[in-house]
């Protein structure tokens, strides 16, 4: 059992830590857990503490922090997604599917055909799109979090940070890699259901991008993003 606790430090062990109230009630309502079962307890940051739970009450549950170990689930090779803006549903399978595969940063962008507009994204769906993140985490053993970037246009994205990495747009119709570039980080850019505009691939020709295609078939963005994904972590 992993919770997610981004307070939990070194200074916790071989001290009692008390669980949120989230997990409080997800430990003792939903898993069942009784006193004197171990846990995981990760801050995001770093590696993760062992712990046992030793005492329960209505309102929270409690642990002794036995030990930390620095353990980085992440690649080595940094693989990021840029992806367009899309409905709730959609959006939620990005995440959720991106995050167990290991991405490092996502940056949704709000390109020419894209279903969601910028205005109509608030701290409230920031806010639940970063538990969706930190749920996966759970799921899958990560330990350090994907940074999800506030939703912006192509232009403002961080290209100068990008020079020396490998940039791929996916786009139907090109040629597909048998190789991926060697880069120490990658770089994908999957576009909404329409697909990226004539406009836009032009300006991806001036940011040194390369196209390419994933599958012989039109993919949905959602499952574009989860093979983009999948393709640039069996690269490393």
């Amino acid at each position: 059992m992993r919770f997610y606790e981004p307070t939990i430090s070194a200074d916790e062990i071989s001290n009692t830590y008390r669980l949120n109230c989230d997990n409080s009630h997800h430990f003792s309502h939903v898993l069942r857990g009784k006193v004197g079962d171990g846990i995981v307890l990760f801050n995001g940051v770093s590696g993760e503490y062992s712990a046992v739970v030793c005492s329960m009450k209505k309102d929270h549950v409690s642990c002794i922090v036995n030990d930390y170990k620095q353990i980085n689930r992440s690649r080595e090779a940094q693989v990021d997604l840029v992806f367009s803006l899309a409905a709730n549903t959609k959006l939620s399978l990005i995440l959720q599917k991106c995050t167990e595969l290991g991405v490092s940063h996502l940056y949704p962008v709000q390109a020419d055909r894209s279903q969601s507009r910028l205005d109509k994204y608030t701290a409230h769906h920031h806010s639940r799109n970063q538990k969706i993140i930190i749920a996966a985490m759970m799921q899958c053993g990560l330990n350090i979090r994907p940074k999800l970037h506030q939703p912006t246009i192509l232009s403002n994205l961080p290209w100068p940070d990008w020079e020396e990495s490998a940039k791929l747009i996916c786009h139907p119709g090109q040629r597909r890699f048998k190789t991926l570039p060697s880069q120490k980080r990658t770089i994908w850019f999957v576009g909404p259901e329409g697909g990226w505009t004539d406009g836009e691939v032009a300006y991806f020709g001036t940011k040194g991008c390369q196209m390419s295609t994933l599958a012989p078939t039109i993919l949905r963005m959602e499952t574009a993003c989860i093979v983009a994904m999948s393709q640039g972590i069996e690269s490393i």
